[in-house]
């Protein structure tokens, strides 16, 4: 009999469960006949431990026959809250500690296993498109030479290092289907796993679930997309298809001055034939006509102003023309920079305040290894990444802080400062 296994995360907010979604998960589960094995996520974890969890009102959800008395029946949903050894393969839940999960996944247990199944952060993953972890645990920690899959982060990869770990290969799964704009793009695919074979895949069968999400980074790849409607729908055809559909979430970003630009050519051009509307707004009145979701973004071009004379009254930019960049281009000392113009512009902080600020945040990425001097859209292209540790953190002149207070921060894990103002000001200071 073939098994359905899910690697956590089956919810998304810990501690609290809707109750719709609750009986909706029960009522479809009570239709299953295949059994179920799920281990907790951190997502599905309450307890610091793990061992209290939302996947717990599933367990008995539906029943199914076991293999060897066709006559008794087991509950179909089986939860592994701890780590265990099932048809020869370890299952790994979320654990919070790194060192017990380095422990176990280094144990003669899972040397001996045929397979991994985890729910783990592993050094080097890829959280996102963009963003790869520096922390969790090494892959040099798991077994080599065995197939190991992996829960977690939602975009399917493989995660080796030969170098370090040789013969390591982590298979992140993924998420079924694209839950936020950061998942735009990516593939989505259902594992097929052979336990005869020693858990090896043996088939990807591609999964069109849900709503997709499209980001388009300019008004021509706005253009591009295509839709979904009577021409192109054919029910002989497999898909995934690369189509706008009804429920979609598309997400563009533009220039106001290019937007403005085409609205006012496509003006020029209108007589009595044509309306005058751009192709942008076009485009966007058919995805919307549809059903799809379209969020318009103004994206923004700021000075490069990372040179800021510190000896004068002013947050002034050096003499010569600003060369104009996005912010994503710019480098932190620039950013840093046209972030204090800004607040003195707007009024919302004083020259001297924006001065003495200034030479500290320079100063602390001095500290960092950044240059101010290297290219701009190289130094964002880089993908050099600093630690950044905090110390210590001091309160002075705000809210209630009248006179200066230092909460340290060292060595004491997420501190969380929180403070509630019921009656629009404080004449009392801590």
């Amino acid at each position: 009999m073939s098994q359905v296994l899910f690697l956590g995360d089956f919810w998304h907010h810990r501690g609290t469960v809707r109750v719709d979604c609750l009986n909706a998960v029960l009522n479809a589960l009570n239709d299953w006949s295949q059994p179920l094995i799920m281990i907790p996520g951190n997502h599905d974890q309450v307890s610091l431990g793990g061992s209290e969890h939302a996947l717990t009102p599933l367990q008995n959800a539906y029943r199914v026959s076991s293999e060897d008395d066709q006559t008794k029946d087991v509950p179909g949903v089986l939860i592994f809250s701890h780590s265990t050894k099932f048809r020869e393969a370890l299952f790994v839940p979320h654990i919070r500690d790194i060192g017990t999960m380095q422990s176990i996944l280094q144990s003669k247990i899972s040397a001996s296993s045929s397979a991994v199944f985890v729910h783990a952060d592993v050094t080097g993953a890829h959280m996102n498109d963009l963003i790869t972890s520096s922390h969790g645990v090494a892959p040099a920690y798991f077994p080599p030479s065995v197939p190991i899959y992996s829960g977690h982060f939602h975009k399917p990869h493989v995660v080796e290092r030969p170098e370090a770990a040789p013969g390591v290969s982590i298979r992140y799964v993924g998420s079924p289907y694209e839950t936020t704009l950061a998942e735009a793009g990516q593939t989505k695919a259902l594992l097929v796993l052979d336990a005869n074979q020693g858990w090896e895949c043996v088939e990807e069968i591609p999964l069109a679930l849900g709503r997709k999400h499209w980001r388009a980074k300019s008004i021509d790849e706005l253009l591009e997309l295509q839709i979904m409607n009577e021409r192109n729908m054919n029910d002989s055809l497999v898909g995934p298809f690369p189509l706008v559909n009804s429920g979609d979430r598309v997400v563009v970003s533009v220039h106001q001055e290019d937007l403005e630009e085409l609205r006012r050519q496509a003006k020029d051009a209108a007589d009595d034939r044509s309306p005058g509307v751009s192709m942008f707004d076009a485009k966007v009145k058919e995805l919307r006509s549809i059903g799809a979701s379209v969020e318009i973004r103004e994206t923004k071009s700021v000075p490069n102003l990372s040179h800021i004379k510190t000896s004068t009254d002013s947050m002034e930019a050096q003499s010569g023309d600003p060369d104009w960049l996005l912010v994503e281009d710019m480098s932190p000392f620039a950013t840093w920079s046209n972030y204090l113009q800004s607040e003195v512009k707007r009024e919302a902080m004083k020259n001297s305040t924006a001065q003495v600020l200034l030479k500290a945040g320079n100063a602390l990425l001095d500290e960092m290894g950044l240059s101010e001097t290297s290219n701009e859209r190289d130094a964002h292209r880089s993908n050099d990444a600093a630690h950044l540790s905090l110390n210590d953190i001091t309160v002075e002149g705000f809210g209630p802080f009248k006179d200066s207070v230092t909460y340290p921060l060292r060595d004491r894990g997420l501190v969380l400062l929180r403070g509630s103002n019921r009656d629009g000001g404080s004449d009392r200071y801590v």
